[in-house]
């Protein structure tokens, strides 16, 4: 996990009859979670954590129709700064990045590469083959482009491109991007991607762009068709949010997302972390009317 940021979350129980009890004895029960505890006109308050983790990010643009009127899609990341660390090059950090991407609707056609920033091939392993390959691996016959690279040194926090996908024709198209799954999984079922920082892993970082929202049936438009898509399978693949896209964007034929950004989620263990404090505070409660008897 990478360095975190608090931000509180405040939920307060109420004592009930505890505060007959000596005030001694109910700090004693709270001992455990006294660090995010606070009672105030006989409820008992307790702050609970919540996790705003540093990580780099990744985003991806449409650029529009080149000069053969064929589409390009721009893939930048963002460094974080505050994952920087002082080196004999300075105050910085270099990044590696595992990206998969899936186009639909239209063809891959070609990939470039900005070396200057992105001079190093590395080792991935490639969610398409099943196998670990090295640097840019284009697929023309599946569409599919793998590409394993490692950056130079940063010292900004700003966006830096590291590749531009080029789509045939300048309908409607969708770009899919994940990758980095556990070696030796199936072709074709990547979950997310992966970029390193600072010696740090972050995954998470999966999105679709290009196609809108609503188009179900994935032919750049929102129709009737899409609404029988979304009743066979409204509590599987779909819900009542994809539905309120779908009467959001009735009619629309593929409008192009001009920018999508995706950042990794926070980590399972710092919702642990809150949960086990709730677990805490109802356990005192529980045992503050226990005592509460036994005292009387």
């Amino acid at each position: 996990m990478g360095r975190v940021g608090w931000k509180s979350e405040v939920q307060c129980f109420r004592r009930q009859r505890c505060s007959l009890i000596d005030k001694a004895i109910w700090m004693h029960l709270l001992q455990p979670i006294r660090r995010w505890s606070l009672v105030v006109n006989g409820w008992l308050c307790l702050a609970i954590p919540s996790v705003v983790i540093a990580a780099p990010t990744l985003t991806v643009t449409s650029q529009g129709a080149n000069g053969g009127g064929n589409l390009e899609w721009l893939v930048e990341v963002t460094p974080d700064p505050t994952l920087f660390s002082l080196t004999d090059l300075g105050l910085g950090s270099s990044l590696a990045v595992e990206l998969a991407f899936e186009v639909s609707n239209t063809d891959l056609l070609s990939v470039s590469v900005n070396a200057t920033d992105w001079p190093l091939d590395t080792a991935g392993e490639n969610p398409f083959t099943g196998t670990v390959t090295t640097g840019v691996n284009l697929d023309l016959a599946g569409d599919t482009l793998y590409a394993s690279l490692l950056s130079d040194f940063f010292t900004a926090g700003n966006p830096v491109e590291v590749l531009t996908l080029e789509t045939s024709g300048s309908g409607c198209t969708s770009v899919a991007w994940g990758g980095h799954t556990i070696f030796g999984g199936t072709a074709d079922e990547y979950e997310t991607s992966l970029i390193a920082q600072n010696g740090q892993n972050f995954t998470g970082y999966q999105g679709t762009a290009g196609e809108p929202a609503g188009d179900f049936d994935e032919d750049c438009d929102v129709d009737g068709a899409d609404l029988l898509e979304w009743q066979q399978g409204v509590g599987t693949s779909y819900d009542a949010s994809d539905l309120a896209d779908w009467h959001t964007n009735y009619g629309a034929k593929g409008p192009l997302q001009a920018s999508i950004s995706t950042v990794p989620e926070p980590a399972t263990s710092c919702a642990v972390i809150a949960m086990v404090l709730t677990i805490l505070v109802r356990r005192a409660l529980v045992e503050c009317r226990t005592e509460m008897r036994l005292y009387l």
